[in-house]
């Protein structure tokens, strides 16, 4: 929080147990560059539940940010199903 404004969101879902998945992290505009992203990042892989698992995520560009914390490329490719009315 920055001045009563939420300036960055992470979340995750875990099994506890093999995998856990990252699937929201946002970083407002005018706070990127300023290591807040890297340090929650951080915080989230330590967390005990995450710790012990492997760490996946899905990503179009930001491949440079994720690489240097020990995320690699994974041979798979994503699928979706998307939601129908």
């Amino acid at each position: 929080m920055r001045y009563g404004q939420t300036v960055g969101f992470v979340r995750a879902i875990t099994d506890h147990s093999v995998n856990s998945y990252i699937c929201d992290f946002v970083i407002a505009e005018e706070c990127r560059g300023e290591k807040l992203g890297t340090w929650m990042l951080e915080v989230l892989m330590a967390h005990p539940d995450l710790a012990r698992t492997n760490q996946l995520l899905i990503t179009e560009n930001a491949q440079a940010f994720y690489e240097p914390h020990g995320f690699l490329q994974h041979p798979f490719t994503c699928m979706k199903r998307p939601f129908r009315a």
